[in-house]
């Protein structure tokens, strides 16, 4: 089975790549789904969450409170490098049982989804990556519009991700998400036939 990794920085447009991927009958692995799983509550991990950060991070029904945490771990590197020390081990084991029962099902390949994909190290996981690309400025504004931040609050949270830079000379294949949505549609479109042979 091949495992391909897509990744991008935040408000590349990855979500919407991965979406266009589950269209074309791409099985997908989601990592921040997983991430999402594992901070509900009642989760272990939401709990050593709380007693590594506070329970001033934690609502009255025990749930994460992801922007307060997100302002945090955005602003404080040494605070999201504990987040990331919780996090990424067991995310990487939840992608790991997610690869083994889509390798008995049979399938060929698997898309595995995931924007700190090599922060996290979990391109050791993958065949080959593929990188949704998009100029830093559009980055900026993009991130700002969807979560309604100022412009010193997106450079922060770029800043704590690598740059594209470094990602593209790690990644095996560029969707350029700088044009049109078609565009960057055929392009995926082009690789997954490539890779599923469809």
């Amino acid at each position: 089975m091949k495992v391909i990794g897509l990744t991008g920085g935040i408000a590349t447009g990855k979500t919407t790549i991965t979406d266009y991927l589950l269209s074309l009958g791409a099985a997908v692995i989601d990592a921040d789904s997983i991430s999402r799983r594992l901070t509900e509550p009642g989760n272990a991990a939401l709990l050593e969450i709380g007693a590594v950060f506070g329970k001033e991070y934690l609502d009255e029904q025990g749930s994460l409170k992801r922007k307060e945490l997100g302002r945090l771990i955005f602003s404080d590197e040494a605070s999201r490098l504990k987040l990331n020390q919780i996090l990424h081990p067991k995310i990487a084991d939840g992608i790991r049982e997610e690869l083994a029962r889509y390798q008995r099902a049979g399938h060929a390949a698997v898309v595995l989804s995931a924007p700190l994909l090599f922060e996290a190290g979990l391109d050791a996981l993958t065949d080959e990556v593929w990188l949704v690309a998009l100029a830093r400025s559009e980055q900026i504004r993009r991130l700002m519009a969807r979560d309604g931040i100022s412009e010193e609050e997106a450079k922060k949270r770029l800043n704590a991700q690598s740059s594209l830079q470094d990602k593209l000379a790690k990644a095996h294949r560029i969707i350029d998400n700088n044009g049109s949505s078609a565009k960057a549609r055929e392009t995926v479109r082009k690789f997954w036939e490539e890779i599923s042979g469809q």
